[in-house]
C-alpha cells in the first residue's frame, strides 16, 4: 500500500479540512468533541496534525485512566444496594481482581494508585484528569512517597509536576527521591534501611530456558563494588579476547565472569589470576556468527547500544524475577509495563586524570598544574573523552562515542580497565591473557566514571543533603561522605553554580588530605583510581568558607585557591575562550566544561548521560562551524546520527549557550533549555525518630496454643503433632518477616 502523496486528491481534500480538526486537537480538551476528532483517519493528514493528534490521544489515554481510577476506587468500597461505601475493607482489592481478572498484588497496585491521586495526592489526579500525566508517572509519585508524610509528599509533588511531562521515567524516579530525601533525610534512610532488611537473592528458570539468578534489596555500597569489580574483570577480559581476534558479546563475558565469580574454583585468587583464567576459557568456547547484542549492525563497527539498556537498571521490570514489582516501586507500575530508564545523569566522566589540582578553566594550565594540549585523549584512556564526527554522524573513532560501558578494543590508548603497568605491588611474575606481566595481588581498575556525586556542603558535614551514585540514584549523605571518603585515589572536581543555578567554573580540587600529591601516586592499586567524585556548590558559599573552619580544610583551600587562578585569567574561560576555535575537536578544558553545562544529551526526552556520548557542532565544522563552547552540544550517538542523517528530517539550532532548538519533519519545535542546578530546599522534618516505623524489628516470640487434634479415642497421633509444629514454624517465620505492603493475604 502507497501512502498518498501532496498531488492525491485524497491529500488536498483532506487537507481543506485540517484546520478545524487541528483546531480541536491542539486545544486537547478531553471530551466527545475530542474523541470524534481522534476518530479522523491519521493517514490522510498533514505531518502537524498528525503530530497533534498523537498528542491529543495522549491526553485523552491521560484522562481516561483518571476516569478508571475513579470507577476502580468506588467499585472496591461500594455494596450492592447502597450507596454507603465502606473505608476500611481489608479485602478490597479482590473486588478489582475478580473484576478486572487480575492478581491480588496488581490489583491492590491499582487501588493504591487511585487512591494516591484521587484522595492522598490529588494535584496528580488534576494532571491526569487534564490529559497531562501518565499513569506510569503518576505511579512513580505514589510508590516512592507512600511511606512519607502527607504534606512532605505534597511538596515533592508541588516541586516536580510541572516537568513531569517531559521527563524520561528513569530521571523523574530519581528526581523524586533525591526531592524527597532533601526534604526529609529520615525518611531515607529509614527507607532503605528497611529494603535492606529485605535482601535477597532469588534464582528461577525462565520460560526461555535459560536462569535468572538475581540480589535483591542489597547494601548499597557492597552491590556497587561488587558491580563494578564485575565489569572491571569483564572488560579486561573482553580486552584480551579481542587481542586474539575473538569478538564476544559484552553481556555474555559479564554474565559468565558473574557465575565464575561466586563460584568455588576463583575462590582467594587474584585478579590477574582470574582474568588469566576467564580468558582461557572463554576463548574454548564456540562462538557463534552472530552479531553481538551489542553490535545490531555488523557492518558498522561502532553501533550504538541500546541508551535504556545501559549500565544497572533504574529498576526491575516485569521480567525481574519472582520477588521484582510491589515491594520495588520503581521496578514496574500498575499498567504492568517497565520504566525507560537509563543510565545517570549529569556531567561526564571524563577530565583530566593525572594532577588534581589545575584549574579547568585555565586552558593553559596557569598555576595549579598543567592541562595537556593535545586532545581529549590526553591522558591516554582512550575512553574518556567525546567528540565524535560532526559531519557523519558520530562516527569518527576520534570521539568518545556512545558506549561508555566498555573498552575501546580497537585503541591502543585505552586500558579497558587492564592492570596499571607502572604499579608495584606484589611479587612480580603472574601473566595475564596476552602477555601483560603484572604483579600477584594487583586490582583492576574500575571503569572511568562519576562514582559519587554530593554537595560540597554534604561533604563539609554544613548539610545532610543526599547525594548521587551515579547510575544508581539517590544515596543519603552518610553513605555519599562514605564513598567520597573511600576514593582519595580518585579524580576529584568542583562544580560551581551562580546563584541562577547556571554552571560558573568547573575546578579540579585535592582530595582531603592529599594536598601536592597526584591521585594516581597515593594507591597505584586502588580500583577507584580512574573514578571521579564530583562536589557541587554554589561559588558564593566557597567565597564564604574558612578553610580553617571546616571539616576537610585542605580541600577548602585547594578549591579557593583554583578559584582564584580562575578568576585571575577570565580571557581562558572554557565557556568565551576562542583557543580551540580552530581545531577539530575540542582539547580537555572545553571538552569538559560543555559536557558539565548539558549534563546529558540534549534530544527532547533523551536524558543519556554526557560522559561517553558525542560533542556535536551545531553548527558543522564542513558548514563553517567552530570549536567553541556556544557551537558545542552533547549528544549520544543515536541522536547524533539522527541529527546529521540526510532523510531524517531533524534540524538543531543553539540560539545560547546551552538551549537546543530542534525541529521535527512534521514541522513541531521542542526547546531543550539547561536545567539549574540550585540549592537544595531545607529539610520540613527533621526528627530522626519519625520513621522507625518502617524499620521492621520482631519482638520475642510467644508461641500459640496450637492444639494437635485428638482422634475419636482421645489420641494424638503422630500426623496431628507433626501439622501442629509445621503450623508453629510457619508463624514464627512470618512474625521475622518484614511486613510486605501488598501481602496477598491480607492485601494491605
Amino acid at each position: 500500500m502507497t501512502a498518498p502523496t501532496d498531488d492525491d486528491p485524497a491529500t488536498t481534500a483532506a487537507s481543506a479540512d485540517d484546520g478545524g480538526v487541528a483546531a480541536v486537537l491542539e486545544a486537547r480538551v478531553p471530551g466527545v468533541e475530542l474523541l470524534a476528532a481522534l476518530s479522523t483517519d491519521p493517514g490522510l493528514v498533514v505531518g502537524e496534525v498528525a503530530e497533534a493528534g498523537l498528542r491529543a490521544g495522549f491526553a485523552l489515554e491521560c484522562h481516561a485512566t483518571w476516569l478508571r481510577c475513579r470507577w476502580l476506587l468506588e467499585a472496591c468500597r461500594a455494596r450492592a444496594g447502597t450507596t454507603k461505601r465502606v473505608l476500611d475493607d481489608p479485602y478490597a482489592a479482590q473486588i478489582a481482581a475478580a473484576t478486572l481478572g487480575c492478581s491480588s498484588t496488581m490489583a491492590s497496585m491499582r487501588l493504591e494508585l487511585a487512591a494516591g491521586v484521587l484522595e492522598r495526592l490529588p494535584r496528580l489526579g488534576e494532571e491526569m484528569a487534564a490529559g497531562r500525566l501518565e499513569e506510569r508517572k503518576a505511579w512513580h509519585f505514589v510508590s516512592i512517597l507512600r511511606d512519607l508524610d502527607d504534606e512532605t509528599a505534597r511538596e515533592v509533588v508541588e516541586a516536580l509536576l510541572g516537568r513531569a511531562q517531559v521527563t524520561p521515567h528513569g530521571k523523574l524516579a530519581d528526581l523524586i527521591e533525591a526531592k524527597a530525601g532533601q526534604l526529609d533525610p529520615a525518611w531515607d534512610a529509614v527507607r532503605r534501611a528497611a529494603a535492606v532488611a529485605r535482601a535477597r537473592v532469588v534464582a528461577r528458570l525462565r520460560s526461555t530456558g535459560a536462569a535468572e539468578l538475581s540480589g535483591l534489596d542489597l547494601p548499597w555500597e557492597a552491590a556497587k563494588e561488587a558491580y563494578d569489580h564485575l565489569v572491571a574483570v569483564a572488560d579486561a577480559v573482553r580486552r584480551e579476547l579481542g587481542m586474539r581476534g575473538i569478538t564476544v558479546a559484552e553481556g555474555r563475558v559479564q554474565s559468565h565472569v558473574f557465575l565464575r565469580l561466586l563460584g568455588r574454583g576463583h575462590l582467594g585468587a587474584d585478579d590477574p589470576d582470574i582474568v588469566a583464567r576467564l580468558v582461557e576459557e572463554l576463548a574454548a568456547l564456540p562462538h557463534p556468527d552472530d552479531p553481538d547484542p551489542e553490535d545490531p549492525d555488523p557492518e558498522d563497527p561502532d553501533p550504538e547500544p541500546d541508551p535504556d539498556d545501559d549500565g544497572p537498571d533504574g529498576g526491575p521490570g516485569p521480567d525481574a524475577g519472582p520477588d521484582a514489582g510491589p515491594d520495588d516501586p520503581r521496578g514496574s507500575s500498575p499498567d504492568g509495563n517497565p520504566d525507560d530508564s537509563s543510565d545517570d545523569s549529569g556531567p561526564d566522566d571524563s577530565g583530566p586524570h593525572d594532577e588534581p589540582g589545575p584549574n579547568l578553566d585555565d586552558l593553559d594550565g596557569a598555576s595549579n598544574g598543567s592541562l595537556s594540549d593535545d586532545g581529549p585523549n590526553d591522558n591516554g584512556d582512550g575512553d574518556d573523552n567525546g567528540g565524535g564526527d560532526d559531519d557523519g554522524g558520530g562516527d569518527d573513532d576520534g570521539g568518545g562515542g556512545d558506549d561508555d560501558d566498555g573498552p575501546d578494543l580497537d585503541d591502543p590508548g585505552s586500558d579497558g580497565g587492564l592492570f596499571d603497568p607502572e604499579s608495584t605491588s606484589g611479587p612480580a611474575g603472574a601473566v595475564a591473557a596476552g602477555g601483560v606481566a603484572m604483579g600477584a595481588g594487583r586490582r583492576l581498575a574500575y571503569r572511568r566514571r562519576v562514582a559519587v556525586r554530593l554537595g560540597l556542603a554534604t561533604l563539609l558535614g554544613l548539610d545532610h543533603h543526599p547525594g548521587q551514585m551515579t547510575g544508581w540514584g539517590t544515596v543519603p549523605a552518610p553513605i555519599a561522605r562514605h564513598l567520597a571518603d573511600h576514593r582519595h585515589a580518585a579524580t576529584w572536581r568542583l562544580l560551581l553554580y551562580n546563584t541562577l543555578g547556571a554552571l560558573e567554573h568547573v575546578l579540579l580540587v585535592h582530595p582531603p588530605g592529599t594536598s601536592g600529591t597526584s591521585a594516581g601516586g597515593l594507591a597505584p592499586d586502588d580500583p577507584h583510581r580512574r573514578q571521579i567524585v564530583e562536589l557541587t556548590a554554589p561559588t558564593t558559599d566557597l567565597d564564604t568558607l574558612v578553610a580553617d573552619a571546616c571539616l576537610h580544610p585542605d580541600l577548602v583551600a585547594s578549591a579557593q585557591a583554583a578559584l582564584a587562578a580562575a578568576r585571575a585569567h577570565p580571557d581562558r574561560h572554557p565557556a568565551t575562550s576562542l583557543a580551540d576555535a580552530a581545531e577539530r575537536h575540542p582539547r580537555t578544558a572545553l571538552d569538559t566544561w560543555v559536557r558539565a553545562r548539558d549534563r546529558s544529551c540534549r534530544f527532547p526526552g533523551c536524558d543519556r548521560p554526557a560522559h561517553g556520548a558525542d560533542l556535536d557542532h551545531t553548527l558543522a565544522v564542513t558548514d563553517s562551524g567552530i570549536t567553541i563552547a556556544d557551537n558545542l552540544g552533547v549528544l549520544c550517538r543515536r541522536h547524533h546520527r539522527l541529527k546529521h542523517h540526510p532523510a531524517s528530517g531533524w534540524t538543531l539550532h543553539q540560539p545560547a549557550p546551552g538551549t537546543f532548538v530542534w525541529t521535527a519533519p512534521t514541522g513541531t519545535i521542542h526547546l531543550v533549555e539547561p536545567d539549574p542546578v540550585l540549592p537544595p530546599p531545607a529539610p520540613l522534618n527533621t526528627d530522626p525518630n519519625r520513621h522507625l516505623g518502617l524499620l521492621h524489628a520482631p519482638g520475642e516470640y510467644q508461641p500459640r496454643p496450637w492444639t494437635p487434634r485428638r482422634d475419636r479415642r482421645g489420641r494424638i497421633s503422630d500426623a496431628a503433632h507433626r501439622t501442629a509444629i509445621k503450623i508453629d514454624q510457619h508463624e514464627r517465620r512470618r512474625q521475622a518477616a518484614p511486613p510486605n505492603p501488598f501481602d496477598d493475604d491480607p492485601p494491605f
